[in-house]
């Protein structure tokens, strides 16, 4: 029997742990209805992050993440972590460890509907690129070769070598041993300052490549080889151009917003491993998640084929030089 030492009614032992439990129960169930399907989920019952105070801003689509939304959660303003909001995020992982996971239900976001959302600037500067394009490579008789000055060849050699050498890199090299020896946090603060610089390089660089080739060979004199080189030089320019533009911003905003959550939840010192831990029970966290493993995988697969493209002239300007006495 439990007595009180002021005029309050007394419990026994068994009636205050009936009455916790039937509160835990009760809390515990309420949870459960509020989260039964992230399809009902309202952007006014959303779990709220303490530390982060974008967190929780979502719309009723469990796949989609909008543009709008990403804005929103980066322009958030974020505090610092504190000991109770790791321990709530870490109770609501394994709270929430039976939550049905993202493998249902609803046809995902289109890819080119999330491309589409973007800012006016970005689609000018494809229009320009594109027009530009259009007329450098348009057949025009008018136009006759020139004799390459040694300046532009330097020029045109510099620009290939480069973007090959930068390529190689930034995928086998600094991409791999940044993966391999630095904290996850690290390597991804790392990716959001060099990967706009990168494609954005490989862009320009592309671009006067392309320049002084067509100077040097008009197009309506073109012949099926130079037709295959153009044709690279160009396709080369445009994935790194679109990338720089189109992908590479939303990259680094999802990176932004999921370290904040990462460092929150205790998570992102790990090296060599890109394991959501506790989190992969917070739907709101895996929806960020799989934004950015999508984009990322849009990046790599656009870099692969720029790489290609880049050794096939490299292996073109090769053959050429075979007759050339050195």
């Amino acid at each position: 029997m439990i007595t009180s030492t002021l005029n309050t009614p007394t419990m026994t032992l068994a009636e205050a742990g009936a009455n916790v439990t039937k509160a835990s129960k009760k809390t515990l169930a309420g949870f459960r209805n509020r989260f039964h399907s992230i399809s009902e989920f309202r952007t006014g019952q959303m779990y709220k992050s303490k530390s982060f105070s974008g967190f929780g801003v979502f719309s009723s689509s469990p796949d989609g993440l909008t543009r709008q939304e990403l804005d929103s959660f980066v322009e958030a303003n974020k505090k610092e972590p504190t000991k109770i909001t790791k321990a709530q995020i870490k109770e609501y992982g394994k709270k929430y460890s039976d939550y049905p996971n993202s493998d249902n239900k609803k046809e995902p976001t289109p890819w080119y509907r999330e491309l589409m959302e973007h800012s006016q600037p970005a689609h000018l500067v494809t229009i320009v690129a594109v027009v530009y394009l259009a007329f450098r490579l348009f057949p025009d008789a008018r136009r006759h070769p020139t004799e390459a000055s040694t300046l532009t060849r330097l020029l045109y050699i510099a620009a290939v070598s480069t973007v090959f050498g930068s390529q190689f890199w930034m995928t086998f090299v600094s991409g791999l041993a940044l993966f391999l020896r630095v904290p996850r946090h690290v390597f991804a603060q790392v990716q959001q300052v060099l990967f706009p610089l990168y494609f954005l390089s490989n862009a320009v660089l592309m671009l006067v490549a392309v320049v002084t080739y067509t100077r040097h060979h008009p197009t309506h004199l073109w012949d099926n080889h130079q037709m295959m080189q153009g044709g690279i030089l160009v396709s080369c320019f445009l994935v790194n151009l679109g990338i720089r533009l189109y992908l590479a911003p939303v990259l680094t905003k999802l990176i932004t917003v999921k370290m904040a959550i990462e460092k929150e939840a205790g998570i992102g010192l790990e090296v060599g491993s890109s394991s959501a831990g506790v989190l992969i029970n917070c739907p709101h966290y895996m929806r960020l998640y799989r934004a950015f493993r999508r984009t990322h995988m849009m990046i790599a697969f656009g870099n692969i084929v720029s790489m290609a493209a880049t050794s096939l002239h490299l292996y073109y300007l090769a053959t050429k030089l075979c007759s050339v006495q050195l």
